[in-house]
């Protein structure tokens, strides 16, 4: 008779790579839809990437076939057809999820906003604090050309173009000005 085991942090941590390999097959397939909406807009070099680019989502498609997620997801769910849709929905929405992050914590502000609202929901004891941490990477923020901020002093304006440890940013009042990193953040 087979046992079944109780979930584990790492069990749970293989759930998200398939979460994860899902989302990306998703993925592949949309780019590859839009790219080849769009393609045939790209100049003759652009279009010789494409090409490439196409024949590496193919190279992709045989490794994730190769892999086996559709057919271990499939065999994880007991083969039942709901939740395996279910799967591929919580793929879907963790793009969103991505997406989302992506554009809300393009700030310092927005990062910390997020970060503090996920730790404020109820744990539910799926990884403990310390599997968590261990992807906790501290960086720094980089900013760049188009970068929305706001100076106490200026309002709000664009960052233009950096010189040596200043940036010179486009007020949205009409003006410009050059600051350094320290006297503005990104909104």
């Amino acid at each position: 008779m087979e046992t079944k085991s109780e979930p584990t942090p790492l069990g749970w941590l293989v759930n998200v790579l398939h979460l994860m390999l899902q989302a990306t097959s998703v993925l592949i397939e949309d780019i590859d839809l839009q790219l080849q909406i769009h393609g045939d807009r790209f100049s003759r070099e652009k279009k010789m990437y494409f090409k490439h680019y196409q024949r590496c989502l193919e190279q992709a498609r045989g490794y994730m076939e190769k892999f086996g997620l559709d057919t271990s997801c499939w065999e994880a769910v007991g083969e039942d057809s709901k939740k395996y849709s279910n799967i591929i929905a919580d793929a879907n929405e963790l793009i969103r999820v991505v997406m989302l992050y992506v554009d809300r914590a393009h700030s310092e502000d927005g990062y910390y906003k997020i970060m503090r609202h996920l730790r404020s929901l109820p744990e539910n004891g799926l990884f403990p604090e310390s599997y968590i941490a261990r992807f906790n990477m501290h960086h720094e923020w980089v900013y760049g050309k188009g970068d929305r901020v706001h100076t106490a002093n200026h309002g709000d304006g664009t960052l233009d173009i950096k010189v040596n440890d200043a940036w010179i940013v486009n007020l949205d009042s009409g003006g410009q000005t050059v600051l350094k990193e320290e006297h503005f953040k990104l909104i």
